[in-house]
């Protein structure tokens, strides 16, 4: 039998890319994504002028997979376990699946819903928006959005808030986050409901990043650290308030609205907190620091 070998040259690379990753997981990380994502859109978007919303969602998993690259080159395969069982730990206080799927979806409707028009999307029967919704929420927890969170509150936030404090965290995050999805204003036409030419689109991407993404940011770093740093629940939160956009009209206004709305109740959780964000000084934010609460039940130690 012969075995496979690796060569000299390659096994060193391959060395100093673990060692660079380790002294610098979160930068390994975000580079690793950004590579990811960036390449891709520049080549479909770009090059070959691909310009439906579908195309993107390769893209768009970007992160989740750099959060797997960096964990098993930093911490091992072991350590990739241990994470991706986050992806399914629902053993959660019910309250806040009702904050993820009811109130957070509920308050980005209410951004919109009493302008002008802006019912148009939301006129039918309430079993008909109801299942409309629940078959959105499902798609875009697993294809819409959803899929990102792996990477942004799973891999990244827990090392970013131990270090950082949580709500620096959540604000370079969010930041980092909006500068994500730049490719996605350049390329794509109407993407998020931005009127054509250059001042339009680069307002509606100054307003999604500092509003939404920096906004939602916040609120969902408050959110999973009442959740045992739960993936999951990142996912479903992700996914309900991208469900509760599509039914915002297809004009700029109304989805800017709705944005500043997230970023206001962002800012009133923040203030409310006084920064903690449900995060307890010296807690690392690793799920096995949780503590066992009644029925059996594992409840964050955060307050």
């Amino acid at each position: 039998m012969s075995s496979a070998t690796i060569s000299p040259d390659r096994a060193h690379a391959t060395g100093r890319l673990q060692d660079a990753a380790r002294g610098h997981p979160l930068r390994a990380f975000f580079l690793v994504t950004f590579a990811i994502t960036w390449t891709y859109e520049i080549v479909v978007c770009g090059l070959f002028d691909l310009e439906a919303i579908q195309w993107t969602i390769p893209a768009t998993f970007g992160p989740a997979i750099a959060a797997v690259l960096v964990t098993r080159a930093v911490e091992g395969r072991a350590r990739v376990r241990s994470f991706l069982r986050r992806l399914i730990l629902w053993r959660v206080d019910v309250r806040w699946y009702l904050f993820a799927l009811v109130a957070l979806p509920a308050v980005v409707v209410a951004g919109y819903v009493f302008m002008p028009d802006a019912k148009q999307n939301v006129d039918d029967g309430a079993l008909v928006i109801a299942a409309t919704y629940a078959s959105s929420l499902l798609i875009l927890t697993l294809l819409g959005g959803g899929q990102e969170e792996p990477g942004w509150r799973g891999f990244a936030l827990p090392r970013m808030q131990d270090r950082f404090g949580p709500l620096k965290a959540s604000l370079v995050l969010g930041l980092i986050w909006g500068v994500w999805h730049l490719p996605l204003f350049v390329f794509l036409k109407d993407y998020d409901n931005a009127d054509p030419g250059f001042v339009a689109t680069a307002l509606m991407f100054v307003v999604f990043t500092a509003c939404y993404t920096v906004g939602l940011s916040v609120i969902f770093t408050w959110l999973v650290n009442h959740a045992r740093q739960s993936i999951l629940l990142a996912m479903l939160a992700h996914g309900s308030v991208n469900a509760a956009t599509n039914f915002a009209p297809a004009t700029a206004l109304p989805l800017m609205v709705s944005f500043m709305a997230v970023g206001v109740l962002a800012l009133v959780i923040a203030l409310a907190t006084h920064g903690q964000l449900g995060y307890t000084e010296g807690q690392r934010s690793a799920p096995d620091r949780s503590k066992r609460g009644k029925r059996g039940l594992r409840v964050s130690a955060a307050s």
